[in-house]
């Protein structure tokens, strides 16, 4: 009975855990994936085992510790090649809604919103949210 329990709960934490890297986004489930299968074949000796008994004492004959480098590494790389935030700072003021307004023209330009009518839309959102935290 007990082990049924503890093996149940252990599972169900495997599955949350899952579930908590899928949530992550594909980036982070391609990461996980390609760290698991190089660890496994380094454990394994599938992946130049003449060359890695020799690289740093062997440190990457351990599948962990060859999953988590890759982890490190792609994680590092995908966080260099993300495009980056893009932020204006503009006063307070009605005279900053034509600042704003180039600034939503862009966003949508660079997102590709070929649609004019939805650029339309984010201006006129824009110009009443600007209005209503001005009163």
């Amino acid at each position: 009975m007990r082990a049924s329990r503890s093996s149940c709960c252990s599972s169900q934490r495997r599955a949350a855990s899952g579930r908590t890297i899928v949530r992550h986004g594909s980036s982070a489930t391609t990461e996980v994936g390609v760290s698991f299968w190089i660890g496994v074949g380094f454990q394994s000796d599938l992946v130049f085992p003449e060359h890695i008994a020799g690289f740093a004492g062997g440190l990457l004959r351990n599948g962990v510790t060859a999953g988590g480098i890759t982890a490190i590494l792609m994680t590092f790389f995908v966080e260099l090649t993300k495009p980056r935030r893009s932020r204006i700072e503009a006063p307070f003021d009605l005279s900053a809604l034509s600042t704003i307004r180039d600034f939503l023209a862009a966003f949508a330009a660079h997102s590709g919103w070929d649609d004019d009518a939805m650029a339309a839309r984010l201006d006129a959102v824009c110009e009443e949210t600007l209005l209503t935290l001005i009163r």
